[in-house]
């Protein structure tokens, strides 16, 4: 198959199309996850490797270097990822890897140091910031003095955790997510049904708010939260477990992030149309409360996947949300 890119990312491709003959050896592609930032790492891995790309500068999808493409089987491409690692295949583990280990980019020497089959080798790391210390800094040794004709592409979704020398060695191109109206254009042409609060729930990623199956169930908590300190905790509980940790403790901290919002007269990103429903619970907000409660959800983040006696967490954090609004007078 031959990769294209979205349209909200149509600039940022004319851009490094037009430095197609004097490309830095290493592009740095950052922005929020969800909007199509692997997809365009594709796409320009095999626009760089096919043999006949158009005027425009995406592959042909028919040429000998697409078909390998294609088949993932090219012999001058390499994705890093955690994922990918095969470090261990004859060892059995039942965790899932987090980091891309020093041995995936050390592997890299022996795959940059043969030849190239049609001139050029390409590197796709995703996500970077994955890479542990000793990953990074072997990586970097290879960024200072990169070999004639190869390529990195780096996918960040918070560069900010790249050391600033991984940084500064790079191309930066920062990935935008599409505003309203491109999405909406864009979910039309496809045929998804999608509403422009459903949108604004998923900070706008067109391709998050088509994946997200389970919008209806994240609502039915919002509705409770609602009720501030009146909230019904068995119920809230029995939504939060119908989502799951992870979704629940998004769902929650979306509503605080736009409830301290609001406290500060600014506008709500999330729940724009429960504007009036968040002004009437600002008054009523506790600071310090709502600050500790934002604490104990980022630590649930971090240990979604824990397994822990989720009901008992989740009844912790609805009866902490009650708490975190004045008593009636």
């Amino acid at each position: 198959m031959s990769y294209k890119v979205y349209p909200w990312q149509l600039s940022t491709w004319a851009m490094l199309k037009q430095q197609q003959d004097k490309m830095h050896h290493a592009i740095l592609l950052s922005g929020e996850q969800g909007i199509g930032k692997q997809h365009f790492a594709n796409t320009l891995a095999q626009s760089l490797l096919c043999q006949q790309p158009s005027q425009e500068g995406f592959a042909c999808g028919e040429c000998q270097s697409c078909h390998w493409f294609s088949y993932q089987t090219h012999p001058d491409f390499k994705l890093v990822s955690a994922e990918n690692d095969d470090e261990d295949d004859d060892k059995k583990s039942t965790s899932k890897k987090t980091q891309i280990s020093v041995h995936q980019i050390r592997t890299l020497n022996d795959f940059l140091a043969l030849s190239s089959h049609q001139g050029k080798k390409v590197v796709l790391i995703t996500p970077a910031e994955d890479m542990n210390l000793a990953a990074t800094n072997a990586l970097l040794k290879m960024l200072e003095e990169p070999p004639n004709n190869a390529f990195f592409i780096l996918v960040s979704h918070s560069s900010k955790r790249l050391l600033a020398t991984i940084r500064s060695r790079c191309q930066q191109v920062n990935m935008q997510c599409p505003d309203s109206e491109i999405g909406q254009r864009w979910l039309k042409q496809e045929g998804l049904s999608v509403s422009s609060q459903q949108l604004r729930y998923v900070g706008g990623s067109p391709l998050k708010a088509i994946q997200q199956e389970d919008y209806d169930d994240c609502m039915r908590l919002v509705k409770s939260l609602m009720d501030g300190r009146l909230m019904d905790i068995s119920q809230a509980v029995n939504f939060c477990q119908s989502i799951g940790m992870a979704k629940s403790v998004d769902v929650l901290q979306k509503w605080l992030h736009d409830l301290l919002s609001t406290t500060n007269n600014l506008p709500a990103r999330y729940h724009e149309i429960s504007a009036e429903k968040l002004t009437t619970l600002a008054k009523q907000l506790e600071l310090s409360r709502g600050f500790d409660l934002l604490d104990q959800l980022n630590y649930f983040r971090r240990h979604a996947q824990h397994p822990l006696n989720q009901e008992l967490q989740f009844e912790s954090i609805c009866l902490n949300y009650t708490k975190i609004f004045k008593e009636a007078a």
